[in-house]
């Protein structure tokens, strides 16, 4: 078979027409997320009694130790008033407010469990967060919200479940301070456990940031650090 140069195919492609093995180009999402705006979360407010009738709440945000939105609440019946207030540069505060309906869903051992009903006529969807847009007050689904860990590298999400069980074990979060002592009262077993799972997270995730740097890898994937357990 006789192959000729393709002077006009692009640079992805060999001389003989054939795909080269690209890296594989970063998705660039353009879906904003649910740090990106003002989250009302009730999550912890019913034990404390902020969804008590007559109950009155407030939330405040700041950036760099100054003020730039407030939350108001006040609970009436099975009625919330939301009143939110964002401070622009002009010194005329963007004002919105609106009554949502608390939700009641009974409890499997008792009791009853609230929620916000997203204010929008197409979804009416019983959530614990509603975040403020220029739409209104709106649930994740209304706003197409992706959570912060949606985007985040697959690397990175190793790193962040390592934090997690170091902060289970208390130890100071980031792996660059190295295994710390077993907490009192818990099983040798289960911090045997833990420690494994722990060096296994940070070693994926650092393996591939070594190869992409081009740095010396370990020589295996208990290079981080080991753990023994004493046999009572």
């Amino acid at each position: 078979m006789h192959h000729c140069n393709l002077p006009h195919l692009p640079r992805d492609f060999d001389p003989h027409g054939k795909r080269l093995d690209m890296p594989a180009r970063p998705r660039v999402c353009s879906k904003r997320t649910t740090e990106d705006l003002h989250e009302i979360n009730i999550g912890g407010w019913q034990p404390r009694g902020l969804l008590k009738d007559g109950a009155q709440h407030a939330l405040c945000w700041s950036r760099r130790e100054q003020a730039v939105a407030r939350l108001d609440t006040c609970v009436r019946g099975d009625w919330i008033l939301l009143v939110y207030r964002r401070f622009t540069r002009t010194q005329i505060p963007l004002v919105y407010h609106e009554r949502i309906l608390l939700g009641r869903t009974p409890c499997n051992i008792g009791g009853e469990r609230l929620w916000l009903t997203c204010p929008s006529d197409a979804c009416q969807r019983l959530v614990k967060s509603l975040f403020i847009s220029r739409e209104g007050f709106r649930c994740r689904h209304c706003l197409d919200l992706t959570y912060p860990s949606q985007r985040e590298h697959w690397a990175d999400r190793q790193f962040r479940k390592a934090d997690a069980i170091r902060r289970k074990l208390g130890w100071e979060l980031g792996f660059i301070h190295g295994l710390g002592p077993k907490p009192r009262n818990m099983h040798h077993q289960t911090y045997a456990r833990l420690v494994r799972s722990h060096n296994r997270l940070v070693n994926t995730g650092a393996r591939f940031y070594l190869q992409k740097f081009k740095c010396p890898l370990p020589p295996s994937e208990n290079s981080y650090g080991r753990v023994t357990t004493r046999k009572s």
